[in-house]
């Protein structure tokens, strides 16, 4: 392998690499789940939706689509994939969409009316589940891909329409 390539590789990798050990490992959403996801957030004109750990968008360029009235963010740690999330707006814009290059546990949530996260394992979900009870306002729905929050104080449910189907788990504050 050249000694190019092998530093492209290494500059390319190692932001994925610590933004996968700090938060989660970057694993994209089944599209055949959006509509789902989009159903169970409920959102409605003029209110705004994050994406916590976006990736390259996937997720915030279907609820922009099908929410042109909402205000859509999302919010990516991992450089190399919130660049592609950037490079993709800019090509094909959706004027009620925009991303952050940042943490989603340092990021200020409190203007959130819905929220997403894939959050992949028990101990995320329990790192974000104070900050929930912290910043989001009454009403705000969170919905969960696969992994559930314990002893959620708030409305909760489990939507999985087939058995081989994710669950969503949905909360509301």
């Amino acid at each position: 392998m050249s000694p190019i390539f092998t530093a492209i590789a290494i500059l390319i990798l190692t932001p994925i690499a610590i933004a996968a050990c700090s938060l989660a490992p970057w694993v994209p959403t089944k599209r055949k789940d959006f509509k789902r996801i989009n159903d169970q957030l409920k959102i409605k004109d003029g209110s705004t939706f994050y994406e916590l750990g976006c990736g390259e968008g996937r997720v915030c360029r279907y609820i922009a689509k099908k929410n042109p009235n909402a205000t859509i963010i999302g919010i990516e740690k991992a450089l190399p994939i919130y660049l592609i999330a950037h490079i993709r707006q800019l090509l094909m814009p959706h004027k009620n969409l925009q991303y952050i290059y940042g943490d989603v546990l340092k990021a200020d949530l409190s203007g959130a009316d819905a929220l997403y996260t894939y959050a992949m394992i028990q101990t995320i979900n329990e790192k974000l589940k104070p900050k929930f009870l912290k910043e989001l306002k009454p009403g705000c729905r969170i919905v969960s891909y696969q992994f559930a929050m314990t002893d959620w104080p708030g409305e909760q449910e489990v939507d999985q329409p087939q058995k081989e189907d994710p669950r969503l788990y949905v909360y509301e504050r």
